[in-house]
């Protein structure tokens, strides 16, 4: 029976844990540079790799069986999606029947499936004894599950490594295809591959502390040039002369600036959340390393190349001490960016004001405008009473006229209605 019967049917049987398939890239190596005291090298050339991109799921299986043929001493499958918002998520972009094929000829640890599920940052490592049961199919092999916070692109990594051979087995979700690619030719920029089992997730934390710089880089830098706009700049460091002029405070879109210091705030907590998980990652990293030095020592003649290994600790300590800066970095940056915040709320409390007190300005001009009105009004209502009194004088002497003209008026009618006969001229 596999081993991965045991894994429960809510996650293994469950809908959506298995979806369709996009992409996977391939990479493998012939040699590596030191070899462990019982791995003979063979006669091909000191150093070879191949990468390529697999289009289908039968591309995939036919990969395996030249790799089940080949045997070459690193080879990694990493699986894609087609959108970066569906990496690190379930379902997966490989069918349950190609995942388990790759987890038996992988002996991918069996807790790989539940740590994809939670999408939280994980080390798990499970080291043999240093026993001499030969006869044990999985005897030598040190499996791993390395996987970052989900992101848009964040590499969950499941590794075995087999102690005897160093052989080194990878099966990555939830990266990107460049951010894949740029893993594949960082390894292969290498003159020759470095014996152990940290080799490909620390090139892939690396990469990972590379692109974080330049992000916590990018937003320090949009910090600054806000703290140049509203002139916080140059009263914290007046010895600066960049060139960039203060805008009038008056005339500042702030609330463009409050919401990009509201998503620098967001992006910082999460940079600090990956970083300092990253080096709590590579800090397990580091101690397993040390572990497989400490039982390969007391297993005399089949372990690691001591020297080797110890260069590759310290390449982990370097490159967690690298987290640990960047969480710093995100920690300074954060305080910085609410001083800038509070800086920007007491300038829109500073517009809020000026834009009242132009109110009020603009309240007291209508109420002058109102009160010269209301004089206008006022000798206009006089005016209209003196028009009332003429009016009223001017109905009184149109009443006496009347008066005058219906007295007369009969006379007059009598006199033009019967008019004196002519008298007749004498002869």
């Amino acid at each position: 029976m596999s081993k991965w019967a045991c894994i429960s049917t809510s996650l293994k049987e469950r809908l959506g844990v298995f979806g369709d398939f996009s992409q996977c890239l391939t990479f493998h190596s012939r040699i590596q540079s030191t070899t462990p005291g019982n791995i003979t090298p063979t006669d091909s050339p000191q150093y070879s790799s191949n990468s390529r991109a697999l289009i289908s799921e039968q591309d995939v299986h036919s990969y395996l069986d030249d790799i089940e043929k080949t045997k070459p001493d690193v080879c990694i499958l990493a699986f894609t999606n087609t959108t970066r918002e569906s990496n690190g998520k379930m379902p997966l972009p490989i069918s349950k029947n190609l995942f388990e094929r790759i987890a038996e000829g992988f002996n991918i640890s069996a807790t790989f499936l539940n740590v994809l599920d939670t999408g939280i940052a994980t080390y798990t490592s499970t080291i043999p004894s240093n026993s001499r049961k030969e006869n044990s199919k999985a005897w030598g092999d040190a499996q791993f599950v390395i996987q970052q916070n989900r992101a848009y692109s964040a590499f969950s990594i499941a590794l075995t490594f087999h102690t005897r051979t160093g052989k080194s087995r990878a099966l990555i979700f939830g990266a990107e295809s460049w951010v894949v690619s740029e893993l594949f030719r960082s390894l292969n920029s290498m003159s020759a591959l470095p014996y152990g089992p940290m080799v490909i997730p620390a090139a892939a934390m690396e990469l990972q502390a590379q692109w974080f710089n330049k992000t916590i880089k990018s937003c320090q830098d949009r910090i600054h040039s806000i703290e140049v706009t509203t002139g916080m700049r140059q009263f914290n460091f007046p010895y600066e002369t960049n060139g960039a002029r203060t805008q009038d405070w008056e005339s500042l879109d702030l609330v463009s600036i409050t919401r990009d210091l509201s998503s620098f705030l967001s992006r910082f907590a999460f940079l600090k959340l990956q970083a300092e998980t990253g080096a709590y990652l590579l800090k397990q990293m580091a101690q397993t390393t040390e572990l497989l030095v400490e039982n390969s020592i007391k297993d005399e003649g089949h372990g690691f190349d001591i020297d080797g290994q110890h260069d590759i600790i310290s390449k982990l300590h370097e490159i967690q001490s690298w987290y640990l800066g960047m969480a710093a970095r995100c920690r300074y940056l954060t305080e910085r960016t609410t001083a800038q915040s509070q800086t920007v709320y007491c300038l829109i409390a500073s517009q809020y004001n000026l834009a009242n007190i132009e109110i009020a300005l603009a309240s007291r001009n209508i109420a002058e405008l109102s009160r010269r009105d209301n004089e206008l009004m006022f000798q206009v209502a006089k005016d209209s009473r003196t028009v009332a009194v003429a009016t009223a004088r001017d109905s009184a002497a149109m009443q006496v006229i009347a008066a005058v003209t219906i007295l007369f008026l009969p006379a007059t009618f009598t006199a033009v209605g019967h008019p004196e006969p002519r008298r007749k001229h004498a002869r």
